[in-house]
């Protein structure tokens, strides 16, 4: 994958019709498990073959309002990936069986983390994306007294224990 900030697991989770208004960019996503049914269904008024009823108002959609039939396509993602823009509407059909999914993805204004927060997402293996260039001062705050210079903070990372890990994606999250 080209770049991400978070990874979302789901276990025998079917999405309603939503938008992630809270991304930035392509989702990556991918169904494993002995299950069947749970295709991807995807907004597209153009192409699309299967048709879902609005429950609920779509943020960034006014004009998709409940009640509305409106057609998508469907997307096989059991055991393969697949791109997609979740900004625009989507849901997971009903399955049956155990399905468990990843979904990698970038969330908006990640640049404003803290940059200990950034290089601690990259300690872990997050493949962060390029920040924008029109937001360079902003992006890097100064994490603690000592600032930028601080020489400790790659090797705490190395030295961290499990109980550290989780701690720390505890803080993010609850930031986030």
């Amino acid at each position: 994958f080209a770049s991400w900030t978070c990874i979302q697991c789901n276990h025998n989770f079917a999405s309603k019709l939503h938008v992630d208004l809270n991304n930035e960019g392509p989702s990556a996503i991918i169904a494993l498990g002995g299950f069947s049914g749970g295709q991807l269904w995807i907004y597209d008024p153009e192409h699309g073959t299967h048709e879902l009823e609005v429950s609920s108002k779509l943020r960034g959609y006014p004009d998709l309002v409940p009640g509305t039939k409106i057609k998508g396509r469907l997307v096989d993602i059991k055991n393969q990936w697949h791109f997609f823009d979740g900004r625009v509407p989507h849901a997971v059909l009903p399955f049956t069986g155990e399905r468990f999914t990843l979904v990698f993805f970038t969330r908006l204004r990640w640049h404003k983390a803290t940059r200990e927060d950034q290089a601690y997402l990259s300690s872990c293996g997050f493949s962060l994306p390029s920040p924008p260039a029109d937001d360079v001062d902003e992006q890097y705050p100064p994490d603690v007294p000592g600032g930028d210079d601080s020489e400790d903070s790659d090797d705490e990372i190395e030295d961290a224990t499990e109980e550290d890990h989780l701690a720390r994606v505890d803080k993010l999250l609850k930031n986030a």
